[in-house]
Order: structure tokens, then sequence, then C-alpha cells
């Protein structure tokens, strides 16, 4: 384990350097962040029926998805699509390395570097800052049951085995294709939408709950948030935590099945 611990560590501290595009998009997530939420108060407003959410659990759903953008799979490796275009990804097949496990720990390094780099300032922000401007309507309310913390953090850290599983699997598929622009549209689009970014999952229809809780997005964002707002209670976390941990087992399995067949037809630029 010792390379690959010592790829994590260099891998992190490489990525912990980019200060400034972490603070460019902490500005821009504060702006949209409340962009969201001033449409979703004129849509409890205007509304007539009930709401699947109470307002400030809906608040507290936006302001942790956008603290933990950076987490979700929503794009590609463009440092890999480059080495598949250009032929150098020969060399990465050339080291000693597990080589899945090895694009596993890069991926997974990716996505907690930019996570820690953005999730303090979002929830000091969320928590602090908008109560002290007087928006406290619009700011996150922190759970008052001290065992929802540990079960969120659980969470957190699952979904982020997953999302870097996700990224893996991405990464790998660009082994059959010319450019991944195409994979990085279809990911985001789809993690977005199905991970409760566009629109909190619960405001779904009733006749969607069900595939929208099974499916594989669900613990990258919506079952996390929802753990810490309280919309999903402690009883029902257990499964939350069984279903992240199968998905991400899947992807995980699923990203050394492509990896083992794209080795085997791998063409790179001069034969």
């Amino acid at each position: 384990m010792r390379p690959y611990l010592k790829f994590l560590e260099t891998r992190l501290q490489s990525l912990l350097q980019y200060r400034a595009a972490a603070w460019a998009g902490i500005v821009c997530q504060f702006f949209w962040g409340i962009i969201l939420i001033m449409a979703l108060e004129a849509f409890y407003r205007s509304s007539g029926r009930a709401a699947p959410m109470e307002l400030s659990r809906a608040v507290g759903y936006i302001w942790l998805g956008q603290a933990f953008l950076g987490m979700l799979p929503w794009n590609i490796d463009w440092d890999m699509d480059r080495m598949v275009r250009e032929g150098t990804l020969c060399y990465e097949l050339l080291k000693p390395l597990d080589l899945h496990f090895y694009w596993f720990l890069r991926s997974f390094s990716w996505r907690f570097a930019t996570m820690v780099l953005r999730v303090l300032p979002q929830l000091l922000f969320a928590v602090l800052i908008l109560p002290l401007l007087g928006l406290g309507e619009w700011a996150l309310v922190l759970p008052v049951n001290p065992l929802v913390y540990p079960a969120w953090i659980v969470s957190v850290l699952l979904a982020l085995l997953l999302s870097a599983a996700v990224t893996t699997v991405a990464n790998i598929s660009l082994i059959w294709s010319v450019s991944g622009a195409g994979t990085s549209h279809l990911l985001g689009s789809l993690v977005t939408l199905f991970s409760g970014m566009v629109v909190p999952l619960p405001f779904f229809p009733d006749r969607w709950q069900k595939f929208l809780t099974l499916q594989p997005f669900h613990g990258l964002s919506d079952g996390p948030n929802r753990i810490f707002t309280g919309d999903i209670p402690l009883e029902r976390v257990p499964g939350e935590w069984a279903l992240q941990i199968l998905w991400f087992l899947f992807f995980f399995l699923l990203g050394r099945l492509l990896l083992a067949a794209g080795r085997k037809k791998l063409t790179v630029q001069g034969g």
C-alpha cells in the first residue's frame, strides 16, 4: 500500500494548491445558492398545495448541495482525456501497480480536494453570515439531535467513495472515445438531475420516488442532505448507508471489468 498512499498524499498536496480557483467557485456558489432559494421561496408562497419538504429543510438541502458540489462526479478528469488523445496513456499501463486502484485513488483525491476547499466557507456563510445579514430564513439550520452528525458524516464519506468510483468508470470509458466532451456532458446532466442538484428529489412526482431512492445518484447528495436536515429519520439511515455501499461496490467492480477489457483493445496514436 505504500506506493498508493504516497501517490494519494502527493496528489492531494498538488490539488489543494488551487485556492484561488476554489474561492472563485465559492463566490459563484454563494450567489447560485441564493438564486435557488429565492426561486424555492417563490414556489412555496405561490403554491396552494402542501410541499413535500418544509421550507427550512429545503433551504438546508440547497446549501448542503452547494457546499458539496465539488464532490459530485459531474465531469471527467481532463488530464486523463488528454493522456488518451495524445497516447501518453501507454505510460500509465507500464506502471507496476494495480492500475484501476491507482486511478480510483486519483479520482478520490480530486473529488476530496475540490470538496474540502469549499465546504467550510460555504457552511459558515449559510449558518453564520446569513443571519447577521438579516436573512435568517435563508440560513442553514443545524440539527438539534446530536446523533444526526455522525450519521451524516458517515453518509458523506460513503458518498465520496461512490463519487470516486463513478468518476473512475467515466475516466476508463475514455478508452473507447475520441473525446471526453460527450461523456462529460452526459455525466453532468445525469448526476446533477438525479442527485437532486437541479430540483430536490422529494419534489418529483410520487410515482418516481421509489426509483429515485434506489438509483445510484441519490446517495451522492440527496441522501446525505436529507439525513442532515432530518427529512430522512435516523431509523432509515442504515438502509441509506447500505444502498451507498452497494452502489459503490457495483461501480468499483464495473471499473475493474471495463479496464480489463479496455487494456486488451486499447489503441494509442501511432498504432
